[in-house]
C-alpha cells in the first residue's frame, strides 16, 4: 500500500463520526473505500440514469448488501426505503459495516437515509463529486475534498521512487494537480507500463477505458477474457463494443440477461444502439423498446430483417408490437410462425399469451409449456412471466382462485430469485389483486396498492392499469366516487380506441353506481362511436357499456343491447365482464317481469360471480336499486 492510501486510511479509521469525500473521481475516493476492508463492505455507485429513481437505487443497495453479507437480505423492484428499513432492524445481527456510496449526488435521499446507519459500530462514506447545495454533512462529520486529497510532494516522490529524476516528477505532479489517479496514470504512460490501469468499483476493479494510454488489440482481448471470467459481462459487452467487435455475440446473451433481470433497460437500450442491427441484437433491442413503449421507430427494421430471416425469438416480439398496433390477426399470424420455428421459452409464451385473446382455454396449454421449458433451462424471467400471463388467463375463464394462487407463486419466485424487473413486479401484483378482488377478498389490499408508486418505473401502459386496477379496488369497497375520478382522468390520456372501450366499461359502471345515469349514457355512445369499424373483439367492452347503460334508462332496449353482446362475451370467454353482462341483463328482464328469463339467465353465468368480488353488487349498508 502507498504512502498517499496509507496515511488517508489512517485519518478515516480514526475518525468516530461519518466521512464526506468530495472531488471527481480522479481525486481517489474510490481507492480509499475499496482499502477498507476490515469489516464487510456495502458499496453501490450511482450514476445520472438512477436519479430520482428509488427503485434504481433499492436495486442497487440490494445488490450491493448480498455481496457483502453474502446472500440477499432484501428483494429487488423495491425502493431504497424498504431495504434501508431492513438494515435498520438487523444492523446489529449484521454489522459491523461499512456502508459506502459513490455517485452520492444522483441520490442525496439515500445518502441522508444511509447516514442513519452510522452506529453500532457501523460507518458510512459518502462519496459527492460536487455537494450538493440542499445536502448539509451531519454534525461529526469529516469531510475531505480536493485539498485534502491532494498529493504532496513527499507521497508523489514514493509513488514515482525508481530512477525517475526529481525535475520529471515535479512536472508529473504539477501536470497532474495533484490528483491520485490523474498522477499514477502519467506515472504509467511515462514508464511504458502496459495497460489498462483499473479503478475500484463496487463490482470490481473498473477499466480505466479512454484514460489510460493506449492499448493494444492483444490487450483488449486479455481484459475481455479476464471480465468474461468473472462474469462481468455487461463491461465484457461494453468494451467488445468499442475495441472488440468481434466478440459481441459472445457477451450480448449473457450481458443483456443480466441487465433485463435487474431492470435497467435504459442502459440495455443504450448500450444496443451501439451495436449492428443483426438479429440477435434487434431481439433484445426491440424486447426493451417495447418495455418503454418506443417500439415504433424500430419496427421498419425488425420488418426488413423479418423478411430476410426467420429470427423466431425477434419474431415474437413483433408479433407483440402489432397486437398493441391494433393488428389482432397479424399478430397471431407472427406468434404461431414463430413459436412453430423454435420452441423457447419466449416464443411459446408469446404464441400462449396472445393465443388467449381469442381461445384462454387453449392458451393454458402452451403457456403451461413455455412454463415447463423455462423451469428447465433455469430460466427465472420468463418462468415468472408464464405464471403471470396464466394467472391473465385463469381470470379471463372465470378461475379466480387458480389465478389469485399463480400470482402470488409468481411474486413469490420473483422475490426468491432476486429479480429486479419493476414492471414484471408491478404487473404480477396487479393480477393477483384482480383475483382476489374478484374474489372478494380484499382485506389489507388496499394498503399494498398504496405503497406502490409506479411512475418512476413502469409504462404508461402499466400504470394505466395500475390506476385502474386502483379504481377497481375502490369501487369493490363502496367507494365509487374514489374510483369514478381515476377512470375520468384516464379518459383524458388514453389514446387507443381498444383501450378506450375497455376503460368505458368500468366508467359507465362506476358513474350508475354514483346515480350518475345520464353521463353514463353519453360515455356508452361515445364509446361506440369511437370504436366503429375495429374488430369485434375490440369492441365488445364498448358494447357492453352501452347495453349497462341503457338497461336502467330503457329496460326493453337494455335487454336486446345485453343479449346482443353476450355471445362476443362467451366466445372468447371474458368470465368477468359476461358476468357483468348477465347481472345487468337479469335486473332488465327483472325489470320488466320477465322472471323465468331473469333466473335463466343467473344460473347460466353463476359460475363466475362471485360474492363482493366484481364490484356490482350493491354497497354493503347503502340501500341501492342497482345490481
Amino acid at each position: 500500500m502507498d504512502v498517499w492510501l496509507s496515511q488517508r486510511l489512517e485519518t478515516l479509521r480514526q475518525h468516530p463520526g461519518p466521512i464526506i469525500l468530495e472531488g471527481d473521481p480522479e481525486w481517489g475516493a474510490a481507492y480509499l473505500i475499496a482499502a477498507l476492508a476490515e469489516r464487510p463492505l456495502v458499496w453501490l455507485e450511482l450514476n445520472a440514469r438512477d436519479a430520482k429513481d428509488p427503485v434504481v437505487q433499492g436495486n442497487k443497495l440490494a445488490e450491493a448488501v448480498a455481496r457483502a453479507v453474502g446472500s440477499p437480505l432484501f428483494g429487488y423492484a423495491l425502493p431504497y426505503s424498504y431495504g434501508l428499513s431492513v438494515l435498520q432492524q438487523h444492523l446489529e445481527l449484521l454489522g459491523p459495516l461499512t456502508f459506502a456510496l459513490s455517485g452520492a449526488e444522483y441520490g442525496v435521499g439515500l445518502a441522508r437515509s444511509l447516514l442513519g446507519l452510522h452506529r453500532s459500530g457501523s460507518r458510512v462514506i459518502l462519496h459527492f463529486s460536487h455537494l450538493p447545495p440542499g445536502f448539509h454533512p451531519p454534525a461529526g462529520s469529516l469531510r475531505l475534498g480536493p485539498e485534502q486529497l491532494a498529493l504532496t510532494h513527499e507521497e508523489a516522490a514514493a509513488l514515482g521512487a525508481g530512477g525517475m529524476s526529481r525535475d520529471r516528477l515535479e512536472t508529473l505532479l504539477t501536470t497532474s494537480g495533484r490528483a491520485y489517479e490523474r498522477f499514477l496514470l502519467l506515472l504509467d504512460a511515462e514508464r511504458a507500463l502496459p495497460g489498462p490501469r483499473t479503478r475500484p468499483s463496487p463490482r470490481g476493479p473498473r477499466p480505466l477505458l479512454g484514460e489510460e494510454p493506449a492499448t493494444t488489440e492483444e490487450q483488449a482481448q486479455a481484459l475481455f477474457n479476464a471480465l468474461a471470467r468473472q462474469r462481468r459481462w455487461i463491461e465484457a459487452l461494453e468494451l467488445a463494443s468499442v475495441r472488440l467487435p468481434h466478440l459481441v455475440p459472445q457477451a450480448l446473451e449473457p450481458a443483456a440477461q443480466t441487465m433485463w433481470a435487474r431492470g435497467t433497460l435504459d442502459l440495455l437500450h443504450q448500450l444496443l444502439r451501439r451495436l449492428p442491427p443483426d438479429p440477435r441484437v434487434l431481439r433484445w433491442r426491440l424486447a426493451a423498446a417495447l418495455e418503454q413503449e418506443q417500439e415504433a421507430e424500430l419496427l421498419p427494421q425488425v420488418e426488413a430483417t423479418l423478411r430476410q430471416e426467420e429470427a423466431p425469438e425477434l419474431r415474437a416480439l413483433y408479433a407483440l408490437a402489432l397486437y398493441y398496433r391494433g393488428d389482432l390477426e397479424a399478430s397471431l399470424h407472427q406468434a404461431r410462425r414463430a413459436a412453430e420455428a423454435a420452441a423457447t421459452p419466449l416464443t411459446l409464451h408469446h404464441w400462449g399469451r396472445l393465443r388467449g385473446v381469442l381461445d384462454p382455454a387453449q392458451a393454458l396449454h402452451t403457456l403451461k409449456e413455455a412454463l415447463r421449458l423455462a423451469e428447465l433451462q433455469q430460466d427465472h424471467y420468463h418462468t415468472i412471466l408464464c405464471t403471470l400471463s396464466l394467472a391473465q388467463t385463469f381470470n379471463a375463464l372465470g378461475r379466480y382462485e387458480e389465478a389469485a394462487d399463480w400470482a402470488e407463486w409468481g411474486l413469490n419466485l420473483y422475490q426468491h430469485e432476486g429479480l429486479g424487473h419493476g414492471g414484471l413486479r408491478l404487473h404480477l401484483l396487479l393480477e393477483w389483486t384482480a383475483s382476489r378482488t374478484l374474489l372478494g377478498q380484499t382485506a389489507g389490499l388496499g394498503e399494498r396498492l398504496k405503497q406502490e408508486n409506479p411512475s418512476g418505473s413502469a409504462s404508461s401502459r402499466l400504470g394505466a392499469l395500475f390506476r385502474s386496477t386502483l379504481a377497481d379496488f375502490y369501487l369493490s369497497e363502496g367507494q365509487p366516487e374514489q374510483a369514478e375520478r381515476i377512470y375520468a382522468e384516464l379518459a383524458q390520456i388514453t389514446h387507443r380506441r381498444e383501450d378506450y372501450a375497455a376503460l368505458a366499461n368500468l366508467w359507465v359502471r362506476v358513474l350508475l353506481e354514483c346515480g350518475r345515469e345520464e353521463e353514463a349514457l353519453q360515455v356508452a355512445r361515445r364509446a361506440l362511436r369511437l370504436t366503429e369499424g375495429l374488430p369485434p373483439f375490440f369492441r365488445r367492452r364498448a358494447q357492453l357499456a352501452y347495453g349497462m347503460a341503457l338497461s336502467l334508462r330503457d329496460p326493453t332496449q337494455g335487454v336486446e343491447a345485453l343479449q346482443a353482446v353476450l355471445p362476443a362475451l362467451r366466445e372468447p370467454l371474458l368470465a368477468p365482464r359476461l358476468a357483468q353482462a348477465g347481472l345487468y341483463l337479469a335486473r332488465a328482464q327483472l325489470a320488466l317481469g320477465q322472471t323465468a328469463a331473469a333466473k335463466a339467465t343467473v344460473e347460466s353465468i353463476r359460475s363466475f360471480v362471485t360474492p363482493g368480488g366484481l364490484g356490482i353488487w350493491p354497497v354493503p349498508g347503502k340501500p341501492s336499486a342497482r345490481p
